[in-house]
C-alpha cells in the first residue's frame, strides 16, 4: 500500500441507524494497545518543471511530512470491518510507541536552470511506513483486532534531470502568454494602445501547480479535479497525466491510474521521463497482485533508462516479496552503486540477505546504514542477528543504542526483555517488559514471559494477571493454563489452579512435556496434599525476538 493520509486514531462509530422513538446507543471504540508492528519502504515518483524562459522564472520545491496523527488509520476487524474515522484521540501508549506528533519529513528545492532552459526533475518521496495490528475494547465491552497503517518518515531525492529548451517547454508545457480581448464597453482603468484589454489566462500550467499544490495536502478528489481541467487544455501532457495517476493511486483507484500512466507513457518527452512513469504504473500493477505486468514494467523502466536507481529498488522490493532474494540482492546491490549514500537501501539489502540466510552480510549491511543514518529501527534490526548468531553481549549493545535514540522505542524493550528473561535475569526482564507493555507494544510474547519470571519471583497475582492478557490473545494455548494454575497456587488459589489443570489436560496435545508434570500436581491438589518439589515449573526457552 502506498502513502495515504487519514485524519484519525480513535473513533466513535454508529452501527445502525436509530429510530425517533428509541435511539440506537453509540458504539465507541478505544484502540488501547499494539499487538503487531512490520515496517516497511514505499516510494513514488513525480515528474516536475522549472522554467527559465526570459522574464518567466519559476522556482519550485517539494515537500513531505510524516509522524503526524493524521497520517495515521485503523480498521476493526480485518477484512470486510469498518474504516474508523472522526473525532480521535488516542491512548499515550501508543502515541509513544509509534512516536506521533514527532513531524519528520523534507523540503527540496529544485534548482533553476540557465535563462533560455526547462529543467524536468524526476524526484521520489520515500516514506517508511509503520503497519500491523492493535486490540481495540469497545463501549459495550467487545474486543476486536484493528488493522493500522501509520507514515513514519518521509525523504526525497532527486532521480534524474533533463534540459530541454524553453520553446518546446512552450510546446509541451503551455507557458502563461497574454491574449487579446475586445474592448471593453466602459472605461475605469488604463489599457493598452489601440483601446486593447490584456487579460491573462488560466493555463495548464496554472492548473497543474494548484493540483500539486492539493496533492500535497492530501486532497486527492480536488486535485484529480484540477488535473483533469488542465487535460482539457492540453489533452497530450505526460506530466499532468502521471500525477492524476498519482492522485488516483493514493485514492487506490488503480484501474484508472493505470491508464493514466498509460498515457503519459504514450506521450512522454524522452526515454528518461517514460522510465518514470513505466516505474509508476509497474507499482500499481503491484498493489493490483499483477506480478508479472509489475516485473515488466519495472524492467522496461530499466530499459528506458539504465541509471533509474528507483526501478530497480521497486523491482528488488517486488522479488523479495516474491521470496527471490538473490534477485533482490542484485538489483539492490544496483540501486546502491548508483545511490551509495541511501541508508534505506542498505537496510533493505541487508532484510534480503537476512532473509535468504546470510546474516553477516545483512549485519554489514546494517552497520553501513546505520554510519549513513543512526535509526533506533536499523540498531534493533542488527541487534536481533546478533541475538540469532548468539552474541548476546553486541545485540544487548545494539538494543541500548536503539534505546538511547529513541528511549519510546517499545520494540527494543521487548526485545531486550526477552534476552535478559532467557539469561534469567528476571529482574531486568520484568522491568523491560513492563516498559514495552506501557508504550503500547503489549503482544503474547510480553506477557508470556514476564508471567514466567513473575513465577521466578513468585509473584503470583502478578503472574495470573499476565497469563490471563495472554490467553486473552492466544486462547487455544494450553500451555498457558499449566503456568496459570501454577500463578494461582503461589495466591493460595487452589480450587483456580484445580481448574487450569484441568482445562490443560483436555486441551494440551499429546506430545506436551508438561503432561507428567500436571498429572502429578492435579492428583496432588485432589488429594489435599501440598505439591512435591520446590518447582514444578518447566520454562519455555524465548524465540530470539519480537516480530519485525
Amino acid at each position: 500500500m502506498f502513502p495515504r493520509f487519514f485524519p484519525l486514531i480513535l473513533i466513535t462509530l454508529l452501527l445502525s441507524a436509530c429510530t425517533p422513538q428509541t435511539p440506537t446507543p453509540v458504539k465507541a471504540w478505544s484502540v488501547v494497545k499494539l499487538l503487531t508492528q512490520e515496517e516497511q519502504i514505499e516510494s513514488i515518483t513525480d515528474v516536475r518543471t522549472v522554467r527559465h524562459c526570459g522574464p518567466i522564472v519559476e522556482q519550485k520545491s517539494i515537500s513531505c511530512v510524516a509522524g503526524t496523527s493524521r497520517e495515521l488509520s485503523f480498521e476493526i476487524g480485518g477484512s470486510g470491518g469498518v474504516s474508523l474515522g472522526v473525532e480521535v484521540t488516542v491512548d499515550s501508549s501508543i502515541g509513544n510507541a509509534l512516536g506521533l506528533n514527532r513531524e519528520s519529513g523534507e523540503q527540496l528545492d529544485l534548482p533553476v536552470p540557465p535563462d533560455g532552459s526547462v529543467y524536468r526533475y524526476i524526484v521520489t518521496t520515500e516514506y517508511r511506513v509503520l503497519h500491523g495490528q492493535a486490540l481495540a475494547v469497545a463501549n459495550t465491552g467487545e474486543e476486536s483486532t484493528a488493522d493500522y497503517a501509520f507514515q513514519a518518515t518521509c525523504s526525497l531525492r532527486i532521480e534524474d534531470v533533463e534540459e530541454q529548451p524553453c520553446q518546446q517547454a512552450v510546446a509541451s508545457g503551455g507557458e502563461e502568454t497574454p491574449t487579446a480581448a475586445p474592448e471593453a464597453s466602459s472605461g475605469g482603468g488604463s489599457q493598452p494602445e489601440g483601446g486593447e484589454q490584456m487579460v491573462i489566462t488560466t493555463t495548464a500550467n496554472d492548473l497543474l501547480d494548484q493540483a500539486n499544490a492539493r496533492y500535497q495536502e492530501g486532497d486527492f478528489t480536488q486535485a484529480v479535479k484540477l488535473y483533469s481541467e488542465a487535460l482539457e487544455l492540453e489533452p497530450q501532457n505526460a506530466i499532468v497525466y502521471n500525477q492524476r495517476g498519482n492522485a488516483y493511486r493514493q485514492m487506490e483507484q488503480y484501474d484508472l491510474c493505470i491508464n493514466d500512466y498509460t498515457q503519459a507513457i504514450q506521450y512522454a518527452a524522452s526515454p528518461a521521463e517514460k522510465a518514470t512513469y513505466y516505474a509508476n504504473r509497474g507499482a500499481a500493477y503491484a498493489l493490483q497482485g499483477d506480478t508479472q505486468r509489475a516485473l515488466d514494467d519495472f524492467g522496461q523502466a530499466i530499459a528506458q533508462n539504465p541509471d533509474f536507481a528507483r526501478a530497480y529498488e521497486s523491482r528488488a522490493a517486488l522479488y523479495a516479496q516474491l521470496g527471490n532474494y538473490a534477485q533482490a540482492i542484485a538489483d539492490y546491490t544496483t540501486f546502491l552503486n548508483l545511490k551509495p549514500d541511501t541508508a534505506t537501501g542498505y537496510v533493505q539489502r541487508a532484510q534480503a540477505y537476512a532473509n535468504a540466510g546470510d546474516l553477516q552480510a545483512a549485519i554489514q549491511d546494517y552497520t553501513q546504514a546505520i554510519a549513513l543514518q543512526p535509526l533506533a529501527s536499523t540498531y534493533f534490526n542488527r541487534g536481533l542477528l546478533y541475538r540469532k548468531l548468539g552474541d548476546l553481549s553486541r545485540a544487548l549493545d545494539d538494543y541500548a543504542q536503539a534505546l538511547q535514540l529513541d528511549s519510546n522505542y517499545a520494540p527494543a524493550y521487548l526485545a531486550r526483555g526477552l534476552l535478559e528473561y532467557a539469561q534469567e535475569n528476571y529482574d531486568a526482564a520484568v522491568l523491560d517488559l513492563t516498559r514495552a507493555i506501557s508504550l503500547g507494544y503489549g503482544n503474547f510474547n510480553a506477557y508470556l514471559y514476564r508471567g514466567i519470571a513473575y513465577l521466578q519471583q513468585s509473584q503470583g497475582e502478578a503472574a495470573v494477571n499476565d497469563f490471563t492478557q495472554a490467553l486473552a490473545l492466544s486462547p487455544d494455548d494450553a500451555d498457558l493454563y499449566f503456568y496459570r494454575a501454577q500463578a494461582y497456587l503461589l495466591t493460595g488459589d487452589r480450587q483456580s489452579a484445580i481448574t487450569d489443570l484441568e482445562t490443560f489436560l483436555k486441551s494440551a496435545p499429546p506430545d506436551s512435556p508438561f503432561l507428567p508434570q500436571a498429572r502429578d500436581l492435579l492428583k496432588s491438589l485432589q488429594d489435599q496434599k501440598p505439591p512435591e518439589g520446590e518447582k514444578l515449573l518447566t520454562a519455555p526457552t524465548p524465540s530470539v525476538g519480537p516480530e519485525k
